[in-house]
């Protein structure tokens, strides 16, 4: 699927027939979005970006994923190097193995659903 030459040549080198991405999410259910297009080739570029959302949107547990994926259903590769990001765009439906790696650690005493404490009426 891919359509350029240098790049299908750069991935061959690089990863062979399959290889492991990753993915930065954050939210419950349908808003969690794990099975999506855009892949990093860095789990440490997935873990910002599970961290982004969940701050930015307000959304519970990050978490960063992991998933093979064969070269064939990759749709296209999009390097940012210059901001120290290797993306893929590719066919969620064809990702197996998909594992989450890692997520954000919430004290024993903390639950991320639970509401913050209420002042009391003499409290100030």
């Amino acid at each position: 699927m891919l359509g350029l030459t240098a790049t299908t040549c750069w991935i061959s080198c690089w990863i062979g027939d399959s290889f492991i991405v990753y993915r930065g999410v954050a939210g419950i259910g349908a808003k969690r979005r794990v099975r999506g297009y855009s892949w990093s080739a860095e789990k440490g570029i997935a873990k910002l970006f599970a961290e982004l959302r969940a701050k930015r949107f307000g959304l519970p547990n990050p978490s960063v994923y992991s998933a093979v994926i064969q070269k064939e259903d990759i749709l296209t590769y999009i390097d940012g190097s210059n901001r120290e990001e290797r993306e893929f765009l590719l066919l969620p439906h064809k990702l197996s193995k998909l594992r989450r790696v890692w997520r954000k650690s919430i004290p024993k005493h903390v639950t991320e659903l639970s509401p913050l404490p209420l002042p009391l009426h003499g409290d100030v």
